[in-house]
């Protein structure tokens, strides 16, 4: 091998997955005690029923979510998840900008959508506001082969609400 190392700055805005979407759900009415990622992504995984969804949707240009603001709500989180298959063999890197925490996560399994049955999957966590590439947490490399589809799923946890928009 030549222990090379590909860098990709994935905002997925070319779309390599299966069936060429990706579900977004955003999910609100959170406590207010559930204050980080983890507890919110727990309690949304645990406890969240039909009325935590404000909104669902299938995006087929990419992963990347436009700005939004779920102002009618003062706790929420954004899941995107699907799959993707890599366009070449080889190491990549992963990393997630949002304003405030994310969450990436990636397995060749379908993924639960539970924070602690997932763990193992977890690649990257930001745990602040962060939008660049150069500055924000990384994965480890992690190698891919274009014969598999590999299940991703991305939280991004903007805090308190409001007008505060967030990204994911």
């Amino acid at each position: 091998t030549t222990n090379e190392v590909h860098t990709v700055i994935c905002q997925f805005t070319t779309m390599h997955s299966y069936k060429d979407y990706a579900k977004q759900t955003r999910y609100g009415y959170i406590p207010m005690s559930m204050d980080n990622i983890f507890k919110a992504y727990s309690f949304i995984a645990n406890n969240g029923t039909e009325e935590n969804i404000l909104s669902e949707k299938y995006i087929n240009d990419g992963i990347a979510s436009q700005d939004y603001s779920n102002g009618e709500v003062d706790m929420w989180i954004c899941v995107l998840e699907g799959m993707i298959k890599v366009p070449s063999n080889g190491s990549y890197v992963f990393s997630t900008s949002a304003d405030t925490q994310a969450l990436f996560y990636l397995s060749e399994e379908e993924l639960s959508g539970n924070p602690e049955l997932d763990e193992k999957y977890l690649l990257n966590y930001q745990p602040s506001t962060q939008m660049s590439f150069d500055n924000a947490n990384k994965s480890k490399p992690v190698t891919l082969d274009t014969t598999k589809y590999y299940h991703f799923r991305q939280v991004v946890y903007p805090g308190r609400g409001g007008s505060k928009k967030g990204r994911g």
